[in-house]
């Protein structure tokens, strides 16, 4: 564990780094299976292959659509307002029900995960090249929230 953090959110993660930029659809349909498919915590982190609107679940598409860019629009199967992703590295934290930190309050599951971004940035820029350091912090971050990081998805699924 980092020298930075002092309490590990999840007692093990895995850390996806999707290595393609994907469109809408597949980045929220893989999120969700995802959560539907693990029995641990994932850090997913990736990128979009064109520029994209993702709206919360309760987001009502027809009263926001002149106020939307001319994009792709998808919808999250998760809660939350609309989100304009162009060019972003974007990351999504999944953690199935079977967690007992899927208990969580929303507002303390922000903090918590928000905490420890901050606390990755700071560690990480210290020695980070700028063309890596996306997926620097997603190792980084990972290694914030987890007291051990179990390793890649893909190797446990292998």
């Amino acid at each position: 564990m980092p020298s930075w953090r002092v309490t590990p959110l999840f007692e093990k993660l895995f850390l996806w780094l999707d290595p393609l930029p994907r469109n809408g659809a597949w980045n929220m349909a893989l999120d969700q299976a995802l959560l539907e498919l693990t029995d641990g915590p994932v850090l997913r982190a990736y990128r979009w292959k064109v520029p994209t609107v993702t709206l919360g679940y309760a987001q009502n598409v027809e009263k926001l659509g002149a106020e939307l860019p001319t994009w792709p629009v998808t919808r999250r199967w998760t809660g939350g307002g609309v989100v304009l992703h162009d060019g972003d590295h974007t990351y999504s934290v999944i953690v199935p029900a079977v967690c007992e930190w899927s208990q969580t309050r929303p507002i303390e599951s922000y903090r918590l995960i928000h905490g420890a971004l901050a606390e990755a940035l700071a560690g990480a820029l210290a020695g980070a090249m700028a063309g890596a350091l996306a997926w620097v912090l997603a190792e980084a971050m990972a290694e914030a929230m987890a007291g051990t990081l179990a390793g890649t998805l893909a190797e446990t699924l292998a």
